[in-house]
């Protein structure tokens, strides 16, 4: 996979994300990644839910207020010529200007194209945990006390030929996965929002 652009245009996700305040882009060092709109002719869409999130509420317990674990994610069918999977965990704070100031909170790369399902906390055998591009690599969602973040779980599926290793940052996946180019761009994705208050 080559290195992330210096410049990367931004496209908008899903509809849905950009009502509930959802964005996903990612700024680091002059970097942007973002996620394309799944209305893409060239993008499918997978079905993610998470068993944990109802309401679009994420409980305390998946982050710093309780077990600060991954929730379980379960998706359906992804297309058969891929090569793996990645998951992210996608943070939209409020900005003062009303604009999202989002940013990449967690990724888990090398899941088995076989693999429909993770449970809360797990590492499949296989996957990886890729540093977010800013410094952060375990998963930890922690917001400031009186707080509300809204987050977005999403799920890439990775085109055959690119391999991801553990030295690629989450923002470089992003961003190539957002690429026009056909060779790198993500064939099918999958997301599901929640919102979070510290108390």
């Amino acid at each position: 996979m080559p290195r992330a652009p210096h410049t990367a245009a931004i496209a908008t996700l899903l509809t849905a994300l950009a009502l509930t305040g959802c964005g996903t882009n990612s700024t680091t060092s002059g970097k942007v990644a973002s996620a394309p709109s799944t209305t893409s002719a060239n993008v499918a869409t997978v079905r993610l839910t998470s068993s944990a999130i109802q309401h679009g509420q994420l409980p305390a317990l998946y982050t710093c207020q309780g077990k600060n674990i991954s929730p379980p994610l379960t998706w359906g069918t992804v297309p058969s010529a891929i090569e793996e999977v990645a998951l992210f965990a996608l943070e939209s704070p409020p900005s003062a200007t009303g604009q999202p100031i989002p940013g990449i909170e967690w990724v888990m790369a090398g899941i088995k194209p076989a693999l429909h399902h993770v449970n809360a906390g797990e590492l499949p055998r296989g996957a990886f945990l890729l540093n977010t591009g800013t410094g952060k690599v375990k998963y930890s969602l922690c917001p400031p006390k009186g707080q509300t973040r809204h987050y977005a779980f999403a799920l890439y599926a990775i085109p055959v030929g690119v391999h991801i290793t553990p030295e690629l940052s989450g923002i470089a996946l992003l961003t190539n996965l957002n690429n026009h180019d056909p060779g790198f761009q993500s064939p099918a994705i999958g997301t599901i929002t929640a919102t979070y208050t510290r108390r």
